[in-house]
């Protein structure tokens, strides 16, 4: 069993908790690192989360093997470094990094701490995009000069079959 921390308990942490709270076999957050404890005690509360403001008391609990961070996102990069320096195992939502360079030196600490790195966009395994990508790479498209997209809801993620 994993022991996690969740770094960030704003919308998306939030729904990173509940979909493994009482489900996984797997993983199981234990602690969630948050700025905002007032906001977060009665969530914290209801999942048997410890809340700890202080993200270095989190980096030294030797019972916590990963941290998931879903926090701001110029402060992804850092978060996660500092986890791959401690020896935590990294999930870090999208994006990574705000730049190739901060992206670069994350991939990079892991790598050299020898943990697990994982980002979090799960829209790259959706069957329409896999296609595009098949596309694109085969240069069926031609040469691409420009690309403009535009999400507006769930619903075109899941078309009725056929």
């Amino acid at each position: 069993m994993i022991n996690a921390a969740i770094v960030g308990l704003g919308y998306w942490g939030r729904q990173l908790v509940r979909a493994v709270h009482g489900r996984s076999h797997s993983i199981r957050f234990t602690t969630a690192v948050e700025q905002r404890v007032h906001e977060a005690v009665h969530f914290a509360q209801q999942h048997g989360l410890t809340l700890c403001e202080d993200y270095s008391q989190v980096l030294a609990d030797p019972g916590i093997t990963a941290l998931v961070i879903a926090h701001t996102n110029s402060l992804h990069a850092g978060y996660a470094i500092r986890a791959a320096q401690a020896g935590k195992h990294v999930f870090v939502e999208k994006p990574m990094a705000l730049t190739a360079a901060n992206a670069r030196e994350t991939v990079e600490a892991c790598r050299t701490a020898n943990v697990v790195l994982a980002v979090g966009f799960n829209w790259r395994f959706h069957p329409a995009l896999i296609e595009l990508k098949r596309l694109v790479e085969s240069e069926a498209l031609g040469v691409i000069l420009h690309v403009e997209g535009n999400y507006s809801g769930p619903s075109g993620y899941r078309p009725p079959p056929g």
